[in-house]
């Protein structure tokens, strides 16, 4: 049955050694792993102590960088002699012209108050800071204030304007966001935003405390867990606000640790996988029995996927770096007992059928060429009736997940000049994947009414005309047939 020639033989023991050498360095991978956690156990208090000053300077960075850039931008306004003479003059045609020549003139909000703290010019969203603050700036005082106001959490910067001879003729409230209503953030700003930045960094919920009693013995929520407070400073080096950070929890850091060499150990196993596939494929290529071929290869083809779906490989992979297209926010079906949880897997799914229905179709044309042997009647009838009915399963079930794309994700289909937009990239997928799925029903289906017409057309024997019609015609009478089955189903 199988005839291997040396070419062959080399094949298989290079893909023997590499197969034990990835063995090895899975094997390897394990044991560091447990020896990490191992050592985050017994270690536990050094460790929780490094990386709590670690990430207590991270988030306090995370802060100052908003601040400082914020800052930047109002020093950078400040320094534009051409604005400040428009704003001192208060003319407002030569104001805008000067502000809109600046850089990053739509990231931040301005505002522009004379000395009767009438608001002259303002930009972006208006902020309308408190009497007592613009008095503040007017005495000539630089500083930072952070105001929320429900929605937004704007941090303020106070900058007075002078006049040649040093005088304040105004006050210039430069602002920004730097955290959003969680409700809010994907639709209406895309940046992530301060709990969320430290989120996605350390996994670790913070608070903050703006408010005025910020300075007082104000208790923060402790029903989580031990917080950690530190203080927030302005530009005038004062306390403006309190971050409160939560303790590491071992077992959220270990989870961490271990998911890393999870990773590493998925994407091993998944290049071992593909290394067995390549084996097998090279191996069942040299038998005379072309459903033995068939049958091997997909049935490996389709253990492999569900071995990819129990390691979350690629899924893990992907959700490491922030990507929701293997999360189930977009779409999520149980459909093939996991192939469809979400929109990532399902494209995994779609490729690797696009891949089993290009080999059906390669060895059935080869079947349908080459192979000699003649069947028993009881065989040819038989495999004709299975042809038509997987064809009848295989279009339903294409049905079934094109249905459920539509109807049980959501991402919207109504624009049609969004289909390739980068906008919505969930939209590219799925279209990505119909393509995919089409092309496999249309690959299937050819080969299926090739097996019909190579075991059932000869066979008819009522009208010689009959045998002369073509045989790629088979397609379309079993696609009608499919079509007329459906319906009566339906029906």
């Amino acid at each position: 049955m199988f005839q291997f020639d040396n070419k062959d033989i080399s094949r298989f023991k290079l893909t023997g050694i590499l197969s034990l050498l990835l063995l090895f360095v899975i094997l390897f991978v394990f044991g560091v792993k447990y020896y990490f956690t191992d050592s985050i156990i017994k270690n536990w208090d050094s460790i929780s102590g490094e990386k709590k000053k670690e990430i207590q300077a991270e988030c306090l960075n995370v802060f100052y960088n908003y601040q400082n850039n914020i800052a930047q931008y109002s020093y950078q306004l400040i320094k534009d002699k051409k604005l400040v003479s428009a704003l001192i003059s208060q003319n407002l045609k030569k104001s805008y012209d000067a502000l809109y020549e600046t850089e990053n003139n739509t990231n931040y909000n301005v505002e522009f108050y004379n000395s009767r703290l009438e608001l002259v010019v303002y930009s972006g969203r208006q902020i309308n800071p408190d009497i007592t603050d613009l008095k503040r700036g007017l005495n000539g005082e630089r500083f930072s204030l952070v105001k929320e106001t429900g929605i937004y959490t704007f941090l303020q910067v106070f900058e007075p304007v002078n006049n040649e001879n040093g005088k304040p003729e105004g006050i210039l409230v430069t602002s920004g966001i730097i955290d959003v209503n969680p409700y809010l953030q994907d639709v209406f700003y895309n940046n992530p935003g301060l709990k969320k930045e430290i989120n996605e960094k350390f996994h670790l919920d913070i608070q903050f405390d703006f408010s005025l009693q910020a300075n007082s013995n104000l208790k923060p929520d402790t029903s989580a867990g031990k917080l950690t407070q530190l203080n927030l400073k302005g530009l005038n080096e004062k306390i403006i606000g309190k971050m409160y950070i939560p303790e590491l929890d071992q077992s959220a850091y270990m989870l961490s640790v271990t998911g890393r060499f999870n990773n590493i150990i998925g994407f091993l196993v998944f290049v071992l996988n593909l290394v067995l596939i390549y084996w097998l494929v090279t191996a069942v290529r040299k038998s005379d029995s072309y459903l033995f071929k068939i049958v091997s290869v997909t049935a490996a083809l389709i253990l492999s996927r569900y071995l990819w779906l129990y390691i979350d490989f690629p899924g893990e992979f992907f959700n490491l770096f922030g990507s929701e297209i293997f999360s189930p926010v977009h779409y999520a079906s149980g459909i093939g007992f996991g192939m469809a949880k979400s929109l990532g897997e399902l494209s995994v799914t779609a490729l690797l059928f696009t891949f089993i229905s290009v080999y059906i179709l390669q060895n059935v044309l080869k079947f349908y060429r080459f192979e000699k042997h003649q069947f028993s009647g009881i065989a040819e009838y038989t495999g004709s009736a299975l042809s038509l009915a997987a064809a009848l399963f295989v279009l339903n079930y294409y049905g079934i997940i094109v249905q459920s794309l539509i109807f049980d994700s959501t991402v919207k289909f109504i624009d049609k000049t969004d289909i390739f937009s980068f906008n919505q990239p969930e939209l590219i997928v799925t279209s990505l994947i119909i393509l995919f799925l089409s092309a496999s029903l249309v690959l299937i289906l050819l080969a299926l009414s090739l097996i019909f017409s190579r075991l059932l057309i000869k066979k008819i024997t009522i009208n010689k005309f009959i045998k002369k019609i073509p045989d790629w015609y088979s397609l379309h009478c079993l696609l009608y047939l499919n079509f007329c089955l459906v319906c009566f189903l339906k029906g």
